[in-house]
């Protein structure tokens, strides 16, 4: 007869079992390697489509369960393919286009991508950078108004009083501005950026009111800025306006496509509720070259919810989407280069385009008397059909401060300026040309 010794087990031993196997043991999720930021669009037919504007006490109701809807069901169709997948709402875009961002491993794009209802893209670097920037000017302090460009009557940058501003009386409209934040403690700046502090948001894990770089500000006072009681002081094309701060530019002025794209779909948020008689101005002052391919094939979902965007109208009230056109000092050529420049290159000019509404914008140079011709710097193209002082422009800085920006930067931003103050880029049956060194024709942007 053989007995067996009966064993004792140490319970704390079997507490460290039960540890280890709790971390090891259970079903895990597949290593699929390191992982980097994607943009992950669904095309499916089980979404429920964005529903088109009418007058409808019940539509906002409507659109949000709509979106909880699609929110819901975006998770749901990305599980199918990986079940493991981590998706928090903040990550899921309902608004003006269906998707979620994703860190990816190569392995999981793969797996995603053999199905054919996800396109998958990676994240990639924007840049919005002025080509020349002069010392800040502190407020009250002495210097050389034509050293500067700045109209001292009028209070204001001259680029900006020779194409007919400062205009006090402007329709409803409100611009929103994608940069680098804007400093609402500027003294020129609490008006425009007091009645949408709720609207602005940072992208980058930053406050939308902390421009860092001085860019975002700069184009805030020449659409919207409005001269304190001081000696020195910006008023904007429309000053006052409403400007909404949309943050996705970091302190050395890039920023990536994902960023922009949540917020424009912030924006739409706002954009798209039912009865907003706004006429609402998105101005975007950056981009990227476009390396491989064509401007339409570069980056698909993004150039789609820029047309959905101005597609779009809130009752009588068309969306207006404002471009740089790009700009480079000491490249070799800079005919048709704004081709290359996206979101830019998405504009046409009126003949080849199905949107009157998207302003795709180069610059010009001017003097204390007039403006002088095109910018050396600035990008031409077929894309562009729209020009605006843009070199040497004088505006608000970050610290209560001033200085020169030049750049097709400056140039989009006094296209958005004029559409704020009156509707429109150009005068009705008033249409001044400027012939640049490609020869194309360009549309002198000005309010009379």
């Amino acid at each position: 007869m053989i007995f067996m010794k009966k064993m004792f087990v140490d319970p704390l031993v079997l507490l460290l079992i039960a540890i280890v196997c709790g971390l090891n043991c259970q079903s895990q999720k597949p290593d699929y390697g390191v992982s980097e930021r994607y943009f992950v669009e669904i095309k499916s037919d089980t979404l429920i489509p964005e529903i088109e504007f009418s007058d409808d006490a019940q539509e906002e109701q409507k659109q949000e369960e709509r979106k909880q809807y699609n929110r819901r069901q975006i998770r749901r169709e990305i599980r199918t393919k990986l079940p493991n997948a981590n998706i928090p709402d903040r990550n899921i875009l309902t608004n003006i286009v269906a998707g979620a961002i994703m860190d990816l491993s190569d392995e999981e794009v793969r797996v995603l991508e053999s199905d054919g209802k996800f396109v998958v893209k990676k994240d990639f670097k924007m840049q919005g950078r002025p080509i020349q920037q002069g010392r800040p000017i502190q407020q009250g302090e002495n210097f050389d108004p034509d050293t500067v460009l700045y109209d001292a009557i009028k209070k204001t940058s001259k680029g900006v009083s020779l194409i007919g501003g400062p205009q006090t009386k402007h329709p409803r409209t409100m611009v929103w501005i994608l940069d680098s934040g804007i400093d609402r403690g500027h003294a020129d700046l609490g008006l425009a950026l007091g009645n949408s502090i709720g609207m602005s948001k940072s992208f980058i894990q930053n406050d939308p009111f902390n421009d860092l770089t001085g860019h975002g500000t700069h184009l805030a006072g020449i659409v919207g800025g409005m001269a304190n009681a001081g000696s020195t002081g910006m008023n904007g094309l429309a000053p006052g306006i409403p400007i909404v701060s949309l943050q996705v530019l970091d302190s050395s002025g890039s920023g990536n496509w994902i960023d922009v794209l949540s917020a424009l779909e912030h924006a739409a948020g706002y954009l798209l509720k039912p009865r907003r008689n706004i006429h609402d101005i998105i101005l975007m002052s950056f981009g990227a070259e476009v390396v491989n391919g064509s401007c339409e094939s570069y980056l698909p979902t993004l150039r789609d919810v820029i047309y959905r965007l101005a597609q779009r109208s809130n009752g009588t009230n068309k969306n207006s989407i404002v471009m740089s056109a790009g700009n480079c000092i000491g490249c070799p050529d800079v005919l048709n280069a704004s081709m290359r420049n996206f979101p830019g290159c998405l504009g046409r000019r009126q003949s080849n385009h199905g949107f009157s509404n998207i302003y795709t914008v180069t610059a010009s140079g001017f003097d204390m008397e007039r403006i002088t011709g095109c910018y050396e710097g600035a990008y031409l193209g077929e894309n562009s059909w729209y020009i605006a002082p843009g070199r040497m422009v004088f505006s608000t800085l970050p610290g209560n401060s001033y200085g020169i920006m030049s750049g097709t930067s400056m140039a989009a931003a006094m296209t958005a300026g004029a559409l704020a103050a009156s509707g429109r880029a150009i005068p009705p049956g008033q249409n001044q040309t400027m012939t640049c060194s490609d020869n194309n024709r360009y549309n002198v942007v000005r309010l009379k």
